[in-house]
């Protein structure tokens, strides 16, 4: 299968290829990394369009042109024009408004060809892309309202995560090259299905934890742990291929 981060880069026939296979290890869990999340063999209810689609509009809305049109046609292959069209006017408004102006949120509209689980899933990744540190238990909760089980948020997350490494990746190695692409200042969009919101009005649901979280009052050197805000798969329900796929399975 043709290496993805060297396509989106433009590497293919340069001598960048070979430095990045100085780490072939980082080669090769990237290119799993997105096996994984964006083609899995089974998809399950996190359809192969959603990923897509999210994929390009958080390729979109950071100005990869390349990757967010590569991920556009992906779409293009698993679903109609009308959400092609409409993943492409919630690129236009989440990269020109947003919670890093004015204390904005955008909020994508479930009746428009996105339907609920998509807005919400633009709603999260956008926030995560742009303010992450207001991400909370309620923004979690705001999925699950729109119908994103525990195991399908996680994955989402995971995805957003992955192609925020994967946009690093490719922006270096054509920085590397002497090809990086020029941000440009973005215009703003007539026509998407968004609105910019002081509140979104999101609340915790009972599917959500919200574990007590004791924050220092200052620097410390220890570590200061982690608890999840969406139940965790029990221990006892780990099949084989769970305990194969994690690096530590002590931990």
């Amino acid at each position: 299968m043709t290496d993805i981060i060297n396509q989106l880069a433009g590497l293919d026939g340069t001598e960048f290829v070979a430095l990045r296979e100085r780490r072939s290890d980082a080669v090769t869990n990237a290119q799993i990394s997105f096996q994984a999340l964006l083609e899995p063999e089974n998809p399950g209810e996190f359809t192969y369009a959603e990923r897509y689609a999210v994929a390009a509009f958080i390729t979109g809305i950071s100005q990869a042109d390349s990757a967010a049109q590569f991920y556009l046609d992906l779409l293009a292959d698993e679903s109609d024009d009308a959400l092609v069209a409409t993943v492409q006017g919630a690129i236009a408004a989440g990269t020109t408004t947003g919670p890093f102006h004015d204390g904005n949120f955008t909020v994508f509209d479930a009746s428009s060809a996105l339907g609920p689980r998509l807005a919400a899933a633009f709603d999260f990744a956008h926030l995560l892309t742009f303010h992450p540190k207001d991400a909370s238990p309620a923004a979690v909760g705001h999925l699950d309202v729109a119908g994103w089980s525990a195991d399908e948020i996680v994955s989402l997350s995971q995805l957003i995560s992955f192609l925020a490494f994967q946009q690093r990746v490719v922006h270096g190695m054509q920085v590397l090259a002497g090809a990086a692409p020029q941000l440009v200042s973005p215009q703003a969009s007539q026509e998407h299905a968004s609105q910019a919101v002081a509140n979104p009005s999101w609340e915790a649901t009972e599917n959500i934890l919200i574990p007590e979280v004791v924050k220092p009052a200052k620097f410390v050197n220890h570590s200061l742990g982690w608890e999840p805000w969406v139940p965790a798969m029990a221990k006892a329900d780990l099949t084989d291929e769970h305990i194969d796929a994690l690096i530590k399975p002590e931990r």
